[in-house]
């Protein structure tokens, strides 16, 4: 074995990294221990936001292939692609829901839209090493929908799909790490709303900025991060934070009822008989 091998590999992605900064203990059981409620089904929107990102992988390849030499066929091509039931269990108005925007989105951008490098620079996968050490290595991964051209910049592009209008955080982890893995100073968030209406909400790019010196301090804060996942891990020592219980948007930490089980063995029997291991969902 070499001396590589022989160190422990903590490999992250940025959902990962938010969720432990939220709460260790939900990091330990959602990642570490990959459990889900057992009567968890993918929800509705990601599967939409899944079935969007699809059409618009297709569609910037499509563009750069040379399959298709004008804007139509180039929609047509895209839109001929609609997966059984059994692989994107969405229901068909959802279906059409998501195909409308798509079909809206290339035309309200078909003038002046972002260009792909090239075929690979859609939907990349990364996996950025941060550190090393005697015993230890430490890889960001992640995926970016798009790096390509826009207004003579080359940037980074993540789609948003959203049912309801929110803009995001700008210097959100998740757009920190897609800046320092490419090594691109400029972003561009993606949103696409999936309205029933056209608004002039519907499409919208906003653009995000970084330095150099703040992707340097970044790697540092992520280092940082990291050291203190390693060090729960080593110790098997998962700290609850309790403002975290009451989750988002109305809906409680899916992991409360195990964290409120102040007995182990009882806490065993709710893990078993309400919870389950979550079978990465990937429908193509």
């Amino acid at each position: 074995m070499s001396e590589a091998e022989a160190k422990r590999a903590l490999i992250l992605d940025s959902t990962q990294i938010d969720a432990y900064l939220t709460c260790p203990r939900y990091w330990y059981y959602g990642h570490a221990k990959q459990l889900v409620r057992a009567d968890a089904e993918p929800p509705r929107p990601i599967m939409m936001g899944t079935y969007g990102h699809k059409l618009l992988e297709i569609y910037y390849k499509a563009k750069l292939d040379g399959s298709c030499t004008n804007l139509s066929q180039s929609i047509d091509k895209v839109l001929s692609f609609n997966p059984p039931i059994n692989i994107l269990p969405l229901e068909p108005t959802d279906r059409e829901a998501v195909k409308k925007a798509f079909r809206l989105y290339a035309y309200t951008y078909s003038a002046s839209d972002i260009k792909p490098l090239m075929e690979d620079t859609v939907e990349i996968g990364f996996s950025h090493k941060l550190y090393e050490d005697d015993s230890w290595i430490y890889i960001l991964e992640g995926r970016i929908d798009l790096i390509g051209t826009l207004i003579g910049e080359t940037l980074f592009m993540d789609h948003k799909f959203q049912l309801r209008s929110k803009n995001l955080y700008k210097k959100a982890i998740q757009f920190r790490n897609y800046a320092l893995a490419s090594d691109k100073l400029l972003g561009v968030i993606n949103y696409i709303r999936l309205t029933k209406e056209v608004t002039k909400d519907t499409f919208n790019r906003e653009l995000i900025s970084f330095t150099k010196p703040e992707l340097a301090w970044w790697r540092c804060e992520l280092i940082s991060i990291y050291h203190n996942i390693r060090e729960s891990i080593e110790s098997a020592h998962y700290k609850q934070n309790w403002s975290a219980c009451s989750g988002k948007y109305g809906y409680e930490c899916e992991f409360t009822q195990l964290c409120e089980e102040r007995s182990i063995e009882s806490r065993k029997v709710r893990e078993s008989a309400f919870y389950k291991i979550k079978e990465e969902w990937k429908p193509w």
